[in-house]
């Protein structure tokens, strides 16, 4: 089976040398130049290396897309709807566009393709965390034993096809936005990152880098559980209670915000994670272009409180962060619990021209 991996990141090399060495036949779609460089995957936790020197690396977007029956598409939020248009013209009727991960969204690029009888997968997490090592070679650690994935239109045939690839046991939900919906890093990300910098303003100077997570505190938990409370809220009135989210205490398996502040700082593929800082000359200052930025606010936690408004739903929380951001990079995504003049610059269903739920209703299964 032909099989393309969209973006040469980390999920990007670890997908390639799996699926390459699981049998498929791999294209990874980069302009990074490998020369003859051999792909390699250190499977920490498996105590395994493997080795694969069949990945064809490939450049040009027709050649790499218009044989394959799976395209996996690991590009940030941000980057994805523009990639989805340009593949339109070259994939294959009846091809599977999975996202790693699926990220809250994807689902609205749907619509932009679905005349060519496309159906869209979407894993609810990455199946390990990686780090790349060198440009060829990363390095995975927590993999996950098991992972949900959804698909639009439903089909829960596709669940044995992506055991086979990821090697891992595959959950099948039927409700798309169950992969969409998750306490992952567009609530993740913004609740540290707010706890971390909202005393701060872009020309605030730190003396050292910060690890994000290994020096995580119980008011970035209070603010995780209360942005996953809001999240789920929404989730539910879009899908009118058929599916309810566990809620990120249990995620972490956790009883309350002490808990969970230790479990988070306890992970060990997250200790060594910094927070988005850059080093000038001797000290250290926010990076605006970090993906913890653009991608889990702009179209992480925006693209919620989008949905939020369509459903009717408050939001304090949620709208308490967007509000610091927005003021930090003097934009306005939301003005007085609406919508702002900026709005169309984030992944909120109204900058795709959605105006009401109802417009999205193959999302309501």
């Amino acid at each position: 089976m032909n099989v393309t991996i969209m973006g040469a990141g980390n999920q990007g090399v670890y997908l390639a040398v799996l699926l390459s060495s699981n049998g498929y036949n791999v294209k990874l779609y980069t302009n990074k130049n490998y020369g003859d460089k051999i792909f390699k995957l250190i499977d920490i936790e498996g105590e395994k290396e493997l080795t694969v020197d069949t990945i064809k690396v490939v450049s040009n977007i027709e050649n790499a897309i218009k044989y394959s029956e799976y395209i996996f598409i690991t590009y940030p939020m941000f980057l994805r709807r523009d990639k989805v248009k340009e593949i339109k013209k070259y994939i294959k009727n009846n091809s599977n566009i999975v996202f790693v991960p699926n990220g809250v969204g994807s689902e609205l690029l749907y619509n932009d393709i679905k005349e060519k009888n496309i159906r869209f997968i979407g894993l609810e997490r990455v199946p390990a965390i990686c780090r790349l090592k060198e440009d060829n070679c990363v390095v995975a650690m927590s993999r996950k034993k098991s992972v949900l994935i959804s698909s639009i239109p439903k089909n829960d045939t596709i669940q044995e096809e992506l055991e086979k690839m990821l090697s891992t046991t595959i959950e099948y939900n039927p409700i798309y936005l169950a992969t969409s919906f998750t306490s992952s890093n567009p609530i993740l990300h913004p609740s540290r990152i707010y706890n971390l910098f909202k005393w701060c303003d872009k020309t605030t100077v730190f003396d050292e880098n910060i690890k994000f997570y290994a020096s995580w505190n119980d008011d970035s938990s209070k603010t995780l559980i209360n942005c996953d409370d809001e999240m789920r809220k929404v989730l539910c009135s879009i899908t009118n209670n058929k599916y309810n989210k566990i809620p990120v205490t249990e995620h972490y398996d956790s009883v309350d915000f002490r808990t969970l502040t230790k479990k988070i700082r306890s992970i060990e593929s997250f200790k060594n994670i910094y927070a988005p800082l850059k080093k000038i000359d001797n000290h250290y200052t926010i990076d605006l272009n970090s993906r913890y930025f653009k991608e889990d606010f702009e179209y992480g936690l925006c693209t919620y409180k989008g949905y939020a408004l369509l459903c009717g739903v408050k939001t304090p929380h949620i709208d308490n962060i967007i509000y610091w951001y927005q003021n930090l990079i003097g934009k306005e995504y939301i003005k007085d619990g609406n919508l702002g003049n900026d709005y169309k610059e984030t992944g909120m269903p109204q900058a795709y021209g959605i105006t009401k739920i109802d417009q999205l209703k193959y999302l309501k299964q």
